[in-house]
């Protein structure tokens, strides 16, 4: 409807007329199809921006549409930008009230976004943000994002005024990253905080100054909702520093149970601190952490002997598009957590995610997949590998089963020593994914520790499937197997595989390799 079909609903409003200057007129049929169109398209969260299709209507009409749209409680998310184009001047104030009338009152409005917005004058976007900070202060709003937007400290005192001493705001996740254009704005941010908040991201940490570093450290440690926190994109001492103040020690924040750092650099010596210090902390995500091989050995360690969190998961990944993190070229420092956590005596708490798009980072990952599944590597209770990338290693390429088997080779090993409860595979090419199955297979069969195996999103065909069949006549430890996104969740083979599984609990345990 863009352009040419706004043109068109102007021109059906225009020659509809209205009854009369002082009588509510009827919507024309157009103006009534195009509310239902951007409702729609709201409510699925599709592609659109709302501007386009009414910039061309009479003041008139578009505020009977954007009433309409406010009104509906229908709308679940509510993404600004999608509204205005990028631009908040692009509606007047009394525009803006209208739309933001109806979703004060909302119960189906959980999400909105405050993303990459321009404004002609400060008054604009403080406006805005009062309007913002009445829907968060009685509709039922989740989760708030606001990214880069410079907002100043009188729009976040709108903000933070609609949950300052609100006990009924359902507000729980706020999501941040370049959102404030002076420290002083910082003081509302952790009134948010403060505020009953459950998450906190922070993305961009290296752009705060100082003074933020310590406001947000005092908030995290007043805090007794937060649970989880997330840093993300930081290269420089701002993220070790808000870790180190509002997390370690004997004063530090003992609400948090969940830490993910996504992206960032130096926090070896940080980490271990963390890690030791910290009661609270149960689950501890490292996304493409750049540390050292020592600094990834000596967490290890810390891991191994003195962490009190039961689950620390590593994702290492060389997608470009998801930050990079060449694992081939950082093989050392993956291996060397993974061994230097390792024990014979303790449970493992690791769970790895390896996820390259390059020949050399999947072999290394299938190599170490080995050694975990034959019992000389125990550190790992989880392990995924996905491959995206539909070219065939080299070693893969080879037609004599043995050196296609040697893979993942046992050397021998009936697959007892193994702790590995979990197991997750993910190849886009069918082709490869064929070898790698072959492989596994052999430790399926004599496996006595995985419990959980995931195999969704990979093309598994009837050879595959008759397999799998084999293994749960041997295999008693299996408890789940996920093909979700395959085609046996569609054709049957699905239900087939859990009735095995359930047949198999009620059997007396055997040695598998009897």
């Amino acid at each position: 409807m863009e352009g040419a079909g706004a043109s068109n609903v102007s021109h059906a409003a225009e020659t509809q007329g209205m009854d009369s200057a002082d009588e509510e007129p009827d919507l024309p049929s157009a103006v009534q199809d195009l509310i239902r169109s951007l409702i729609r398209s709201l409510e699925a969260n599709e592609s659109g921006v709302v501007w386009r299709e009414i910039a061309s209507l009479s003041s008139t009409w578009r505020l009977r549409v954007l009433e309409a749209i406010g009104s509906c409680n229908t709308i679940p998310i509510l993404d600004v930008n999608r509204i205005c184009d990028g631009n908040i001047s692009r509606f007047t104030e009394s525009e803006w009230e209208v739309l933001f009338r109806g979703f004060k009152s909302s119960t189906v409005l959980r999400v909105i976004f405050l993303n990459k917005l321009e404004w002609s004058s400060d008054a604009e976007v403080e406006s805005l943000c009062s309007q913002i900070g009445s829907i968060l202060n009685t509709s039922s709003i989740l989760y708030l994002r606001i990214g880069h937007i410079k907002l100043s400290a009188r729009c976040w005192l709108s903000l933070a005024s609609g949950l300052r001493g609100n006990s009924d705001s359902k507000l729980n996740y706020l999501d941040l990253e370049d959102a404030w254009e002076e420290t002083s704005a910082v003081k509302h941010v952790a009134d948010m905080v403060n505020s009953g908040l459950n998450v906190l991201r922070i993305g961009e940490i290296d752009d705060m100054e100082e003074e933020a570093v310590g406001i947000l450290s005092q908030a995290l440690i007043q805090s007794s909702s937060l649970k989880g926190l997330i840093l993300e994109k930081g290269s420089g001492d701002r993220g070790a520093a808000l870790l180190l103040r509002g997390l370690a020690g004997d004063d530090g924040n003992r609400s948090i149970e969940g830490l993910w750092l996504w992206d960032m650099d130096g926090l070896g010596g940080c980490l271990r601190e963390l890690l030791t210090s910290n009661t609270s902390l149960k689950e501890v995500t490292l996304r493409n952490l750049r540390m050292s091989p020592e600094d990834w050995r000596q967490l290890g360690v810390v891991i191994l002997d003195n962490a009190i969190a039961t689950h620390t998961k590593v994702h290492f990944s060389d997608d470009v598009v998801r930050g990079g993190y060449n694992i081939s070229d950082n093989w050392e420092s993956i291996e060397a957590l993974a061994c230097a956590a390792s024990s014979e005596n303790k449970d493992p708490t690791l769970e790895f995610l390896l996820h390259s798009s390059t020949e050399d980072g999947f072999m290394l990952s299938l190599n170490l997949l080995g050694r975990v599944l034959r019992g000389e590597i125990k550190s790992l209770k989880s392990f995924e590998i996905h491959y995206v990338n539909n070219k065939f290693p080299k070693i893969l390429r080879c037609t004599n089963l043995d050196r296609t088997e040697s893979i993942l080779s046992m050397n021998g090993q009936t697959g007892e020593t193994s702790v590995l409860k979990r197991l997750e595979l993910r190849v886009e090419s069918n082709d490869i994914w064929k070898v790698v199955w072959k492989a596994l297979l052999l430790f399926l069969r004599g496996n006595t520790s995985l419990t959980h195996l995931v195999l969704r999103q990979n093309e598994l065909e009837e050879e595959a499937f008759k397999d799998m069949m084999e293994v749960l006549q041997v295999n008693l430890t299996l408890q789940e197997i996920n093909v979700s996104g395959t085609s046996w969740a569609r054709d049957g083979k699905e239900g087939i595989i859990q009735e095995a599984l359930r047949q198999n609990q009620k059997r007396p345990p055997t040695c598998p390799c009897s």
